[in-house]
């Protein structure tokens, strides 16, 4: 009862801090309080009652592994986790290791939490002073289980440190498992019962099936929707079309003829750009973002997908920052920030990691201090001193410059902006819209719909 008396207590501190800091304090330091909170009042009642702490315990690291599972499904912004380059869930959840057979890890927890919880509960209140191995078929399963879990958790923590960056969501994870193998293992002693005890009859036993029957279902039904529709990654430059898809209808007419018209100025062809897309495309789409733009972070979660679906067009990136310390196109200077970001990607670009860097770059906004960008050419895995070394180049922040200019010929008012060359011919037009718009007018296209001719570029105040 002192350790239940005790947990108690810790619960009740860590979510009264939660309360307090996610009202003043520093961003994500009340959500790693909350998370303190319920851990403490899992540990609570696992002393108190192993069974019920098992489901307790089990449904918070469902509900961790269906939030990060959710985030990577949608791609909806910045998780809430995200503190800073070190604290971020999405550098995390956005890595290799996040991955297994393809489909992201947090699946197959959320399916296994969801039958240990469904199994603990079938498996009732623990008896009272039983000594019969089927009285803990349960506790046993979630040994046996929790042993590989800790383990796989220890592996996830030091593949944290290989990018480095933590995941706080991820971290109670691991605590939870933690605490599902110490309650399970408690509740074992407290029954008087040995690991593997009468340990023929387990593979039918009601907890055993019931974890199992569970975690297929809910992983065939889960691997099958991801795989239907997960976009290919943005860390791919050659993504290829999928096999046997469906095309998309084309949008009627009157829905393209607004989305589009020429640009309000010569737009420079395109040179040394990353590339994202086909080697010999057929449709060129050129796009000029800033790094701190919340539009500009959802557009690159898009474009993937976009590149998928449309395997013959290839997307080049120019950088556009929002501030005249280095944009010469714009009077008003909003920091160096957005300045360092766009050099930062450059000079990832220069050892061939453009893209990963262009990933990390907006699921960490607005972190681009010089010390969080060198976190994340950490976590791409970029020669340090090379790429110090080009971000202080002059010839570097001459070409950040230099795409900034040709974007303001171009006649650009905001960012992300989208030039498309090869639906006329001989003719650059300029999209009125994000990347979906910029999808229907590529499905018509395909299609063989006929577009109307781009008119001409409106009047800056109507843009």
């Amino acid at each position: 009862m002192e350790a239940t008396r005790l947990f108690g207590a810790l619960a009740l501190l860590a979510l009264v801090a939660a309360v307090g800091l996610a009202l003043g304090g520093p961003p994500g330091f009340g959500l790693m309080a909350g998370l303190a909170g319920v851990w403490f009042a899992c540990a609570a009642l696992t002393v108190l009652d192993p069974r019920r702490g098992a489901t307790a315990t089990a449904l918070f690291a469902a509900a961790d592994s269906a939030y990060l599972l959710q985030h990577k499904w949608a791609a909806s912004g910045p998780s809430i986790c995200n503190v800073d380059a070190v604290i971020n869930c999405d550098a995390v959840n956005a890595s290799e290791a996040s991955l297994a057979f393809g489909v992201p890890i947090t699946l197959f927890g959320l399916a296994f939490y969801l039958g240990l919880a469904l199994a603990a509960q079938l498996a009732g209140p623990l008896p009272t002073g039983a000594s019969n191995a089927k009285n803990a078929r349960f506790d046993q399963v979630n040994v046996l289980f929790g042993v590989f879990n800790v383990a796989y958790s220890a592996y996830l923590a030091w593949q944290s440190t290989q990018i480095g960056a933590v995941c706080v969501v991820c971290v109670s994870m691991y605590a939870a498992n933690a605490l599902l193998l110490w309650g399970g293992w408690s509740a074992l002693r407290r029954q008087g019962v040995g690991l593997l005890e009468e340990v023929e009859g387990l593979p039918t036993s009601t907890p055993l099936v019931s974890v199992t029957v569970t975690f297929l279902l809910l992983t065939a039904v889960g691997a099958s929707a991801w795989s239907a529709r997960s976009p290919v990654s943005i860390l791919t430059t050659a993504p290829a079309a999928t096999a046997g898809a469906a095309p998309a209808p084309p949008p009627p007419p009157e829905a393209i003829a607004a989305v589009y018209h020429l640009p309000a100025g010569p737009v420079t062809p395109p040179s040394d750009e990353p590339i994202l897309g086909a080697a010999e495309p057929k449709v060129v789409v050129l796009e000029y973002a800033d790094y701190a733009c919340p539009h500009c972070a959802h557009a690159s979660k898009e474009i993937p997908d976009l590149v998928r679906r449309f395997p013959d067009i290839q997307v080049r990136f120019r950088a556009f920052p929002l501030t005249a310390a280095c944009n010469p196109a714009l009077e008003r200077d909003n920091g160096p920030e957005r300045c360092f970001a766009a050099l930062a990607a450059h000079c990832a670009g220069v050892q061939g990691k453009f893209w990963e860097m262009n990933h990390l770059l907006f699921i960490n906004q607005p972190n681009f201090t010089p010390p969080d960008l060198t976190l994340l050419a950490n976590q791409v895995g970029l020669d340090a001193t090379a790429w110090q070394t080009c971000m202080n180049a002059p010839e570097s922040i001459r070409s950040i410059q230099e795409d900034a200019v040709s974007g303001d010929q171009a006649g650009l008012q905001g960012t992300p902006t989208f030039f498309v060359w090869g639906l006329f011919p001989d003719q650059w037009i300029q999209i009125e819209g994000g990347v979906e718009v910029l999808s229907d007018l590529l499905t018509a296209h395909r299609s063989g719909q006929p577009l109307p001719p781009p008119p001409p570029a409106p009047p800056p105040a109507a843009q």
